[in-house]
């Protein structure tokens, strides 16, 4: 069973602007887990952080990420993905996914950031974006299984899964089958568990435009 590749990184690091070239590059789907989030409760990420703040979106972020049964994707996650263990923990170890940190300076970092609203960022409150970096960068390198330069023009070869890779822990999958049924939302609030396995017609994204080609 191939392995799953999911994409860590600082805000506007570019994991979803990759992510969309390389699912096409390696033959495999694509997943926005903020897409996902966005669909599930009709806001966007600057509405809902104002709505329910900085620790209940992380309950939000988690709970879709852990409804994720998903194999041969590559998965764009929000930068807060970090702060959740258990959100690591499935990606990790449930759906069995390379982890591959797209690395920033901080100088890089800040020059991004300096031309976009923050109100899309997921910070505590009155935190300014230099310890934003220095609080997340150890828990990126922490996770990661590859490090790459974001810095620079990005070499997709360098993340297509070795033979060993893309059957790694396939014995991880044993009592834990991946559903094949289309994803559905059955509910906008909080307590939503709908289990996603495909990204089909939420919201006007489809998945038609992201195949994960048959195995």
């Amino acid at each position: 069973m191939y392995r799953n590749i999911c994409l860590l990184g600082l805000p506007h690091s570019g994991k979803t602007t990759l992510g969309r070239e390389l699912y096409k590059y390696l033959g495999k789907g694509f997943i926005d887990t903020d897409n996902i989030i966005r669909a599930r409760y009709k806001q966007d990420i600057p509405e809902l952080l104002h709505s329910y703040g900085r620790q209940k979106y992380l309950e939000i972020e988690q709970s879709v990420i852990t409804s994720l049964q998903v194999h041969n994707n590559v998965i764009a996650t929000g930068s807060s993905v970090i702060y959740e263990p258990e959100s690591m923990k499935h990606l990790q170890e449930r759906l069995d996914s390379k982890i591959c940190y797209l690395y920033l300076s901080k100088n890089a970092f800040l020059n991004r950031i300096s031309k976009v609203d923050k109100r899309g960022i997921v910070m505590k409150k009155h935190q300014y974006v230099q310890n934003l970096y220095n609080e997340s960068t150890p828990l990126y390198e922490q996770y990661a299984d590859q490090r790459i330069n974001a810095c620079q023009n990005i070499d997709m070869e360098t993340l297509r899964p070795t033979y060993h890779e893309r059957y790694a822990n396939n014995i991880s999958f044993i009592g834990y089958p991946l559903s094949t049924k289309p994803l559905t939302t059955r509910s906008d609030t909080l307590e939503d568990s709908t289990e996603y396995t495909s990204w089909d017609s939420v919201k006007g994204y489809t998945l038609s435009s992201y195949p994960c080609p048959p195995l």
